[in-house]
């Protein structure tokens, strides 16, 4: 299986892409994956035949995928002109990969660990949630889950310190969740013997269990 992931520092940050192959390959699903993620970029660059991401773009979807992971800039909540240039440049991206013969996935991003374009940390999710969750049942595109995902880690293992320094991107267990739920919505499942990144298994395991919680598999 291939799998492009298309998006920004949301999707790089400690290589998550590695992350969920890894994760795959102990579990006898061999994965490769590739990625397009400039830092800060927003989809509507990639989805410019115009923008040099924009050809970048329709290089890798070109190349033959099975899935490609779709993730936006957290600027996507920030008004109904950027939520709208949100949704067409998913519907650009999801021409071209189903015409490559390849099946989007979106990858609903975590909310960042303040406040952020007027929305509070619980309200980033909840606007991710159903702007993505709209456009996945538009498309037929399964969801990854990773705002629900944070919100339900933030609740309930607030020991695990999801962020980074930056108290925006991910930390190392923050990755690894979002790998778990971009691992959970091309599976469908979640197996307690699966790779751990490196971390300790009892953060591993709360992890996983923040996933499972908030997915819905491949719907």
């Amino acid at each position: 299986m291939k799998i492009l992931f298309i998006g920004n520092s949301a999707t790089y940050m400690h290589d998550m892409p590695k992350t969920f192959a890894a994760m795959a390959e102990s579990t006898g699903r061999p994965v490769e994956v590739d990625q397009l993620t400039y830092g800060g970029c927003v989809l509507s660059r990639y989805a410019d035949e115009e923008d040099p991401y924009g050809k970048d773009a329709r290089e890798k979807i070109a190349d033959g995928h099975d899935i490609v992971f779709l993730q936006d800039n957290g600027n996507c909540i920030s008004s109904p002109e950027m939520t709208e240039s949100c949704r067409n440049a998913c519907r650009t991206l999801d021409r071209l990969i189903c015409s490559s013969g390849a099946k989007t996935f979106l990858y609903i991003r975590p909310p960042y660990g303040y406040e952020a374009h007027g929305h509070t940390r619980e309200g980033q999710i909840e606007a991710f949630t159903e702007l993505f969750g709209e456009l996945g049942r538009e498309l037929g595109a399964p969801c990854a889950q990773a705002a629900k995902g944070f919100g339900y880690a933030l609740e309930h293992f607030p020991e695990v310190d999801l962020y980074w320094h930056d108290n925006a991107h991910a930390s190392e267990a923050g990755s690894y969740l979002i790998a778990c739920c971009c691992f959970l919505a091309v599976f469908g499942e979640l197996p307690e013997e699966i790779f751990e990144a490196g971390l300790d298994p009892d953060t591993a395991a709360k992890m996983r269990l923040a996933a499972r919680a908030v997915s819905s598999g491949r719907s």
